[in-house]
């Protein structure tokens, strides 16, 4: 894999595989992760992992590197581990967002990729005083209230006009499309089902740690009625950034206030200071 990544024309850290003890090998990791433009892990089967876990097990060293590269948020992340199940691995490290259980050769595909992307010109800042672009992903069942969320936004309200839904044919290109387009992200989640949710916004978290999205302002999870049983209130998708709103009671506009309510506070956050 070091010797792929030189082909693509990276340079790879660490540039020396050194035995590093516990200290110097966090120190080495801070200073490799804060120079990185991506971050790449191959999860063996073989290591640590592959045992069953104690809540008193200090860190793994692969549990460190993961955690050095998610602790910046605009780093592109990719990891790999082969399809084959294993017995013993975290589930949870083992299924995340940003793993892909594939053949060595296809994940090779996915970092040229990335590694294109990041090689191409920075995009554009975003006009400040352009109407934000809202970009609701919905499945069918929930349309007609993205209708009209898109009509209080645009219409009545008029916090924009600019107000895209996810297209009901070609989702993945249209899904692409919107992205890089959008400030404020939005999923949907009234009668539709649990998995389009899901499969949705795990597709959204890959694409946004390959850098294939334009960074949102805002990401959005809004909730509808009919009321969920606690399997499918449990969404499985990563949620951690999102902002929540809606509810399952009864269906409200009420949340797209708060979006564009905390739309302007970051807006207002972002300004220059002026010094008198």
């Amino acid at each position: 894999m070091r010797a792929t990544l030189i082909d693509f024309g990276a340079a790879v850290l660490p540039e020396v595989d050194n035995h590093l003890d516990a200290g110097e090998f966090a120190a080495q990791l801070t200073r490799d992760v804060a120079r990185a433009d991506l971050f790449v892990q191959l999860l063996s089967p073989v290591d640590e992992f592959n045992q069953r876990p104690s809540s008193t097990d200090p860190p793994s060293p692969a549990q460190l590197q993961y955690l050095a590269g998610r602790s910046r948020s605009e780093l592109p992340v990719l990891q790999w581990r082969k399809p084959s199940k294993l017995k013993y691995w975290n589930k949870e490290f083992l299924e995340g967002p940003y793993v892909f259980a594939s053949g060595l050769e296809e994940f090779k595909r996915e970092i040229k990729k990335v590694l294109t992307a990041l090689s191409e010109p920075p995009r554009k800042k975003p006009d400040p005083t352009a109407a934000p672009y809202v970009y609701i992903t919905a499945d069918d069942a929930d349309v007609s209230l993205a209708l009209e969320l898109k009509e209080i936004a645009e219409v009545k309200s008029k916090f924009t006009d600019q107000c895209g839904i996810m297209a009901r044919e070609q989702r993945m290109e249209n899904f692409l499309e919107q992205l890089e387009l959008a400030d404020v992200v939005v999923f949907l989640y009234g009668a539709g089902e649990p998995k389009f949710i899901d499969n949705w916004l795990y597709t959204y978290s890959r694409l946004k740690a390959k850098g294939k999205t334009k960074p949102p302002q805002i990401e959005v999870l809004y909730r509808a009625p009919p009321r969920k049983t606690e399997m499918e209130h449990k969404l499985r998708a990563p949620l951690g950034a999102f902002m929540r709103v809606g509810s399952e009671e009864a269906f409200s506009s009420d949340g797209m206030q708060e979006i564009f309510n905390e739309l302007q506070k970051k807006k207002k956050a972002m300004e220059p200071a002026h010094s008198l």
